[in-house]
């Protein structure tokens, strides 16, 4: 029985030592799931560390992008002078003193540029001078002075801002057609700056135009010179304008004028195609290929481009005169729009026709049209 009872005790003793070394285990193993189950539990961290990163791009974005800066309104409200409301990224490209409103103080007008890009828009802020000194923020013009440059190419050969008998005038001077001269005035009008005036210069092959428009008395004076001949005539018409709301400078409202002409019927609908050969780079031919869908009084231009910017595509506004189709940028380019057509088409028999596509040498030929419905 002792041999028996000191077996049984053995076997005892063994059970227990597996028992306690399972709990040993089991213990361990649920220890070592904690620190992973934490581990699990902390995306708040790696959320909070993403929300930092985020913040600091949407910063930067902010920083590149003015339009994001305008309407966020991040510009200084009040400064003590011209450059404190000089932000990042830009520089100041004109800038004029002078008395704007009715309170013989001494305003500015200054107009920046991105550093770093030529084609973002040109902020022009007024400043009005304060009677305690400093200048507090008027407002903010993003379309009345364009971009410097449309991809590679320079707008305006010539541009000013000035305050000139307590008004503003901004003056752009360009290469004829398409871009032409452009000069703008603002008033003060019971505390609100508006645009009074609007004239427009354009030329091409054959003709020159000029468009003075008198948004105060609701009027508007055309001229149409023919430079096709030698005493170069001119026709001279006045018309009448809508009554129309203020057009404020904040707003970039009334910058682009032109006719109500009769809205386009459905004789040009269908799709166009044309390929216009520019200039012989170094590695061939460049080239802009066209692309039009014309569709009720609407059209949409596609290009695809060898050697040559990608612009002005999207939306157009049709008008016909005379059998003439033109066609108005109506997209978000602001240095695509202008008072004159972008585009001009015209059907002779059963062949259509486009001016206004490729480079110098064809921007005013008419080349035929491949329509394809």
């Amino acid at each position: 029985m002792k041999k028996q009872t000191k077996i049984i005790l053995s076997v005892l003793a063994f059970i227990l030592i597996l028992a306690s070394l399972l709990i040993y285990k089991l213990s361990w193993f649920g220890a070592g799931m904690k620190p992973q189950s934490h581990v699990m539990d902390t995306p708040a961290v790696a959320t909070e560390i993403d929300t930092v990163d985020d913040s600091f791009n949407e910063e930067e974005l902010q920083a590149e992008d003015s339009q994001a800066i305008y309407e966020q309104k991040q510009f200084p409200q009040t400064g003590n002078s011209v450059k404190d409301f000089v932000i990042e990224p830009y520089k100041i490209v004109m800038e004029d003193e002078g008395l704007l409103n009715d309170d013989n103080l001494k305003d500015v007008v200054v107009t920046f540029q991105n550093k770093n890009d030529s084609t973002d828009v040109r902020p022009t802020l007024v400043l009005l001078k304060q009677q305690t000194g400093g200048y507090q923020l008027y407002g903010v013009s993003l379309e009345t002075v364009p971009p410097a440059y449309r991809e590679d190419f320079q707008e305006y050969l010539a541009e000013s801002v000035e305050i000139d008998s307590a008004k503003l005038k901004i003056s752009l001077t360009g290469y004829g057609a398409p871009t032409g001269n452009r000069f703008k005035t603002y008033k003060f009008i019971d505390n609100k700056l508006v645009l009074i005036s609007l004239s427009l210069y354009n030329a091409g092959a054959g003709g020159q135009s000029y468009v003075d428009v008198d948004y105060l008395k609701n009027s508007v004076r055309y001229e149409d010179v023919n430079t096709m001949l030698d005493e170069m005539p001119s026709t001279i018409t006045y018309e009448k304008i809508k009554k129309h709301k203020p057009y404020f400078f904040e707003t970039d409202e009334g910058l682009d004028f032109r006719r109500d002409e009769e809205i386009v019927q459905s004789g040009f609908d269908g799709r166009y195609k044309v390929y216009v050969e520019t200039e012989q780079t170094t590695t061939g031919m460049a080239s802009i290929s066209y692309d039009f869908i014309i569709n009720a009084g609407k059209a949409t231009l596609t290009t695809n481009t060898y050697h040559e910017p990608i612009r002005c595509n999207g939306d157009y506004k049709l008008v016909e005169k005379d059998n003439i189709l033109q066609l108005f940028y109506n997209g978000k380019e602001a240095n695509c729009k202008s008072s004159e057509p972008t585009f001009t088409i015209k059907k002779e028999g059963k062949n259509y026709f486009v001016k206004g596509t490729g480079g110098e040498g064809t921007y005013n030929t008419w080349i035929k049209l491949k329509k394809e419905n």
